[in-house]
């Protein structure tokens, strides 16, 4: 029996283990002891979480209960009769999601997805299980309890009972909202493995296995809800379009340092999807040939924190690029979004960088318009420095899908945001940033039409030229050269503050402002309102020193290279076009950064690493063969 326990406990999720058990074992060699104190503390907690979940969510319950009306005849509640606790039936209630009379007709079969019993909205309640909302006023009525084996239909009961031994003990307890077959498995999981579950829960069935239970039921609807692509483009609405003080909303002082919540989404959107599938027992994860890279920049970044000056600004650098970073990447790769979402996935993050552009420039306007002097185009990113990497990483994206998209609105759509664009990229007065762009799209137009490729770096060079006619002085090589001396100058000021020793370890993953204001006086108010080292690659330099930044471009061009060679292989065409639209902005990006800190600011760094994950997971997933993966848990049912 103390085998039989543990083979429990691992089914459970309590061990990774998952020994195969022989089939005669389970479900009928569990055993289920009586817990009558159980029993009295479950019923108390239960009335109370259901009494207060009916008053919290009365305003939800009421449209659903509207919306179930105006959209189709009959009653807004279903009352049908189910078998409960001790094998007695009562009434159980729903919101109605299937037309009246449909369970007759159905018969003695579950419901299928395709079928048309289904009111106009009743798919959406079965998807999110809003319909399961009502079934709290049994648990009122005491004929359930939140967690525990589903009641079943009466129309089951003789034949399960005579097929499946053991059966009958499921009715031991009261059924539930929720359970163990419902997280572990799902609507349409066998009635004996279902059983299997079931009386694993009520074998082990504590306060502290129900709020478990209760909780990644919580988590798995809240997941369906927040997608991926909901939640990035809600963090790219934040970071791009909505002025900062919104994001400044989020802040909370920890310990004495400000964590911006916000940072936090993505890892927190993980987590929850993890715990969403490791309740089925799988969780995979697609290998990519630039994870060693990625690994070992991660490694030196923690690496660095016991050795800096200052080691709680490197821990909030790793954490930075944990969070912004690495998670956004691979969340991106292993998600739908490169599948049968990328469609909408570019959209979104298109349209997003067009909004943010088209503020730009209508802030621009305005303040022309007011009588203020001509400005370069900033928008909410503060900085053209920073608005040029995020429209040159995103354009290729939009001239592409120009190009592949079949129906006239998308193709109107991707062309007015190209548009927006292209006018935000030439009004940022960014030298290095115009002849990125350039370089993005004679890197995108390159292998299907070399003239492309050549009329677009032509482009640049009139844009620049014409803006040096218009009177812009910093358009002549002359200023341009100047301007690079006055850079280079400054890096070399800050440099020198460093140590040869600072200098080979790293001051620290964006530790660098903190330790050269700590070093250098005089520096202290040009740091305020300047850029540290106004340049990305220094900066990851002397922020992980040489091996780190070694390992980031490797990570960058390993990737670069793997989406441009997978190009060649990808029958896919919009796939391929996709994906040399990403490298290609990718590519103008790894250009920019010699000119600006990107890496420090947020936005940048979401459409970065949003970028990175969907080419390499188009990449990875188009590629003809089989996908290597991770596999981070895994099990198979014995039963």
């Amino acid at each position: 029996m103390t085998s039989l326990r543990r083979h429990a406990r691992a089914w459970l999720g309590l061990h990774i283990a998952r020994p195969r058990v022989p089939r005669h074992v389970f479900p009928t060699g569990i055993e289920l002891p009586a817990r009558p104190v159980y029993e009295v503390v479950t019923r108390s907690y239960n009335l109370l979480g259901a009494l207060l979940g009916v008053v919290l969510l009365s305003p939800v319950m009421a449209a659903i209960a509207l919306a179930v009306k105006l959209t189709s005849p009959g009653p807004a509640l279903y009352r049908g009769e189910r078998v409960g606790r001790g094998e007695k039936t009562f009434h159980i209630f729903k919101f109605r999601t299937m037309a009246v009379g449909s369970e007759q007709r159905i018969g003695k079969r579950l419901v299928r997805q395709d079928e048309d019993h289904y009111t106009p909205i009743g798919r959406f309640l079965r998807k999110y299980r809003l319909d399961e909302l009502a079934q709290l006023l049994n648990v009122l009525r005491g004929d359930m309890n939140l967690v525990g084996p589903r009641p079943m239909r009466p129309v089951f009961l003789a034949e399960h009972k005579a097929s499946i031994p053991g059966y009958s003990r499921r009715f031991l307890v009261r059924p539930g909202i929720t359970g163990q077959a419902q997280v572990r498995g799902g609507y349409y999981t066998r009635p004996r493995h279902k059983l299997f579950y079931d009386l694993l829960y009520i074998a082990h069935r504590s306060v502290l296995l129900d709020l478990k239970l209760i909780v990644l039921t919580f988590v798995r609807v809240m997941t369906r809800i927040f997608t991926t692509v909901v939640v990035l483009a809600w963090l790219l609405l934040m970071a791009l379009v909505l002025p900062a003080s919104w994001r400044d909303a989020f802040l909370v002082d920890v310990g004495g340092a400000g964590i911006n919540l916000i940072y936090l989404v993505p890892t927190l959107f993980v987590i929850a999807k993890v715990m969403r599938q490791e309740a089925t027992g799988r969780i995979y994860a697609l290998k990519t040939p630039v994870d060693r890279a990625l690994l070992g920049f991660i490694l030196v970044t923690a690496l660095i924190i016991p050795l800096s000056r200052f080691p709680l600004a490197a821990t909030r650098g790793l954490v930075w690029y944990v969070c912004n970073g690495v998670v956004i990447f691979y969340l991106v790769l292993n998600g739908r979004l490169v599948t049968d979402r990328r469609g909408t996935f570019v959209a979104t993050l298109v349209g997003m960088v067009a909004l943010m552009s088209l503020g730009a420039i209508g802030e621009l306007l305005l303040a022309m318009h007011d009588g203020a002097p001509f400005t370069r185009a900033a928008g909410s990113l503060g900085s053209p420095l920073l608005l040029a990497p995020v429209v040159v990483v995103t354009l290729p994206l939009a001239i592409g899908r120009i190009q592949q998209s079949t129906e006239v609105a998308w193709r109107l759509f991707y062309g007015v945001a190209a548009l927006v664009l292209l006018a935000a990229a030439a009004l940022t007065l960014s030298r290095s940033g115009i002849l990125a762009m350039a370089l993005a799209l004679a890197v995108f137009f390159w292998p299907a039409s070399r003239r492309r490729a050549v009329v677009a770096l032509l482009a640049a060079a009139a844009i620049i030229a014409g803006l040096g006619l218009a009177g812009d002085e910093r358009m002549s090589p002359s200023r341009a050269v100047t301007d690079l001396q006055a850079m280079a100058s400054r890096q070399t000021d800050r440099l020198a503050l460093l140590t040869p020793k600072r200098m080979l370890v790293g001051v620290g993953a964006r530790a660098m402002p903190n330790h050269l204001i700590g070093s250098g006086r005089d520096l202290g108010r040009q740091l305020e309102n300047t850029p540290a080292m106004e340049n990305a690659w220094l900066t990851l330099f002397v922020d992980q020193g040489p091996l780190g930044l070694l390992f980031f471009a490797a990570f960058l061009g390993g990737a670069l290279l793997f989406m441009l060679r997978s190009t060649r292989v990808i029958e896919n065409v919009v796939a391929a076009s996709d994906l040399r639209a990403v490298a290609a902005g990718v590519a103008g990006f790894a250009v920019l950064m010699c000119f600006s800190d990107a890496l420090y600011s947020f936005p940048v760094m979401l459409v970065l690493w949003s970028m990175l994950g969907l080419g390499v997971g188009t990449a990875l997933t188009h590629r003809p063969g089989p996908r290597a993966v991770y596999r981070i848990v895994h099990f198979r049912h014995h039963l």
